[in-house]
């Protein structure tokens, strides 16, 4: 084939599966910059990502990895926050143009794009034949698991470069030239610089397949040591391109274990691995019960669905192949990756088989004890299934037409998961007032130090002042932007112990010049919120109002009390907030 043949079947390519991510992700793309994925907490912050790396560089002219706009008056470093950089540079130019709810659904359908086109590539890599390889993209491109993580997590949704190392991973190792090498580094580091844990995910694709590819060969010696020196190669070009993003996180890093997550008995329920998606069109109404019953906890992730379709053409495969190192390889990254996605104490329907799983070594291993969530490892065997799929399509059903059409209408079916949820970008217009006076600080009410202030960076985005509080997901968590600040103190939290009187001085002094009680995070608010939902309303769409965390209506109202007889009546007032000032 020559370049130009390539270059117009590389178009046709990204056109099917930008189409399909379009169709698929309905009605994402009509509402690109009102609306973003249905997420709770951490969607939140990805918002306020774009807004802040925007702000910083374009604004400010500082750096994005630090910030005094969150915790004030202290600020925090951003060394270890999730990011997920090459998200915010590839979407910087729509984040400039059209906003940050533009650039994050930008950076999602993305993900989505370019997964299948990824996994696509490497499938004719292994397999040779463009119409298995479609299927490769199909599946992994689209399994529920990615979706349910768009939803909420930017990063876990950017799988497109795990398929792209793989593939040039495998290149090396096959006789690859120096491009080859160089592409592999350079994948390497954004997979990294898309998502940290994903970097680490390679530890558990390419040794399996280098050592089927090794296991095959005639001279493994020798090719092992040439392959050394590529990949030696390439780890220096990771570097060089990691460096710039990576240099704040590598000296935060020493005190590590004050940032470091406890671990959590996140495991994908056996069950799950067999049923599909909740959120199916078709199939939801079957397994919804059996999700509500047996998800074991509100974070999302619980999707595991791997596909009958998948499965199938993944076992002909094995079935009718002979000794095939693509096969061996790709067998043995899917039944590790599965293995580790059951998590410490694997469960079969919500009761706990009394099997311990090899995920649980990890809470000792000084750097794999990040990769604490273990259902996340399905993303590793879908990519492995992916490829299976993609080989049983091509190999084993070759004089079938029928039986192929067949097949492949099954993984598309079963890959649906429409519509896609979404929820409205929108608070009280009086937030933009503080736009265009970017004197003093914002104390937003309620706020505290965790992932309960998430919505007040939301709401930064609107009016862009520093605010007491914040949402970072990796960094000095507890009280040290309160500490030693009775006044701030005292009003943290979702149900403070107020004191008798609020000190209004002390906030004057620490520089805060309003306050904003948010009347729609109240228990009244939220649970009427939740009662006006449809009673058919998907599980994505009543968890956005289950997850909220909101302040007791007795406390806020004594709050509202309480400034009220101390700098007077509220400046402004809408159904969703009331404002006041504190400038004397």
């Amino acid at each position: 084939m020559n370049l130009r043949a390539l270059t117009d079947t590389t178009r046709g390519v990204v056109a099917i599966y930008s189409a399909l991510a379009i169709a698929l992700t309905w009605p994402l793309t009509a509402h690109l910059t009102t609306h973003i994925p249905a997420g709770s907490n951490d969607i939140w912050q990805n918002l306020w990502n774009f807004w802040w790396w925007r702000h910083a560089i374009t604004e400010l002219g500082s750096n994005p990895y630090s910030t005094d706009f969150l915790f004030h008056p202290v600020g925090t470093t951003l060394a270890l926050h999730t990011h997920s950089t090459f998200n915010q540079i590839v979407a910087f130019p729509v984040n400039v143009l059209l906003g940050p709810a533009a650039a994050l659904n930008f950076a999602t359908l993305l993900g989505f794009v370019l997964s299948g086109v990824a996994a696509h590539l490497l499938a004719y890599e292994v397999c040779g034949d463009r119409r298995a390889a479609y299927i490769a993209g199909l599946i992994f491109a689209f399994f529920p698991h990615h979706f349910e993580q768009s939803l909420e997590h930017l990063n876990l949704s950017t799988l497109q470069f795990l398929p792209w190392v793989a593939l040039y991973g495998l290149r090396v190792v096959r006789d690859g030239t120096r491009r080859d090498t160089l592409l592999f580094g350079v994948v390497f580091a954004l997979n990294a610089l898309s998502c940290w844990h994903y970097g680490l995910f390679t530890l558990f694709i390419l040794p399996w397949l280098w050592l089927a590819e090794w296991s095959f060969d005639s001279q493994p010696i020798e090719r092992i040591k040439q392959a050394a020196a590529k990949i030696a190669l390439a780890a220096v070009i990771v570097i060089v391109v990691m460096a710039p993003f990576a240099a704040s996180m590598t000296s935060e890093l020493a005190g590590m274990d004050r940032y470091a997550k406890a671990p959590v008995d996140r495991g994908t329920d056996i069950a799950f691995l067999f049923m599909p998606s909740d959120h199916h069109p078709l199939l939801g109404p079957l397994t919804r019960s059996s999700y509500q019953q047996h998800r074991a906890y509100p974070a999302l992730g619980s999707q595991a669905f791997l596909g009958f379709g998948a499965l199938i053409l993944a076992g002909l495969a094995v079935v009718r192949s002979k000794r095939d190192q693509n096969i061996v390889g790709w067998c043995l990254v899917f039944a590790c990756a599965l293995l580790l996605s059951l998590g410490a104490n694997p469960t079969l329907g919500g009761a706990t088989i009394g099997i311990p799983g090899p995920h649980a070594v990890f809470e000792y291993l000084p750097l794999l004890k990040s990769l604490r969530v273990a259902n996340r490892f399905v993303v590793i065997a879908m990519l492995a299934l992916s490829v299976l799929a993609a080989l049983g399509f091509s190999k084993t059903l070759a004089t079938r037409g029928p039986v192929r059409a067949v097949l492949a209408a099954l993984v598309l079916i079963e890959c649906l998961w429409l519509p896609y949820p979404l929820q409205p970008v929108e608070f009280s217009p009086l937030l933009d007032e503080f736009a265009t006076d970017s004197d003093g600080a914002v104390l937003d009410i309620p706020f505290s130090q965790d992932s309960t202030s998430a919505l007040n960076l939301a709401y930064q985005t609107r009016h862009g002042r520093p605010i007491a509080g914040g949402y970072i997901s990796v960094g000095p968590y507890g009280d040290a932007a309160i500490a030693g600040q009775p006044a701030l103190f005292a009003l943290s939290g979702m149900a403070p112990a107020l004191p008798a009187r609020i000190d209004v001085e002390a906030l004057r002094a620490l520089g805060f010049r309003h306050v904003v009680l948010h009347k729609d995070r109240t228990r009244q608010a939220v649970v009427s919120a939740l009662q006006s939902l449809p009673r058919n309303a998907s599980f994505y769409e009543r968890r956005r109002f289950e997850r909220m965390p909101f302040m007791p209506d007795k406390t806020f109202q004594q709050i509202s009390r309480m400034l009220e007889a101390q700098v007077g009546p509220a400046l402004a007032e809408d159904e969703r907030v009331q404002i006041f000032e504190l400038a004397p």
